[in-house]
């Protein structure tokens, strides 16, 4: 990957995008761990379908949509806080959702790249 002055531009409106919708996702769910479980499987689909259908046709789309709106949509540092705080309270719902977590967003990133490659 080279630098590019443009594409820096387009990562950081993306993850003022991306940021901005993720605040106001968790506002309108009331926060929590659900909400970020929501957002980090529809972050990891969305982002198996960019880069499936337009990966490297398109670094500029990449950087501003990948790079920037969907790392700043999804988070692992907030994942990993609501899973410290969930093994606080009960350690089955920590497992559980660390577990489901993990595996939906793979299944959700690979159906994202299936349907990338259908467009």
């Amino acid at each position: 990957m080279t630098f590019s002055f443009a594409h820096l531009l387009g990562v950081a409106a993306g993850g003022a995008l991306g940021a901005s919708l993720r605040y106001l996702f968790l506002v309108f769910l009331q926060g929590g761990a659900l909400g970020i479980f929501v957002l980090n499987v529809a972050g990891s689909l969305l982002l198996g379908l960019l880069l499936s259908a337009v990966g490297e046709k398109s670094p500029a789309l990449t950087a501003f949509a990948g790079t920037g709106l969907l790392g700043a949509l999804t988070t692992y540092s907030t994942f990993s806080g609501d899973l410290v705080r969930l093994f606080g309270q009960s350690m089955q719902s920590a497992v559980l959702y660390g577990a489901a977590s993990l595996a939906l967003g793979v299944v959700a990133f690979l159906l994202g790249t299936w349907l990338g490659r259908l467009l």
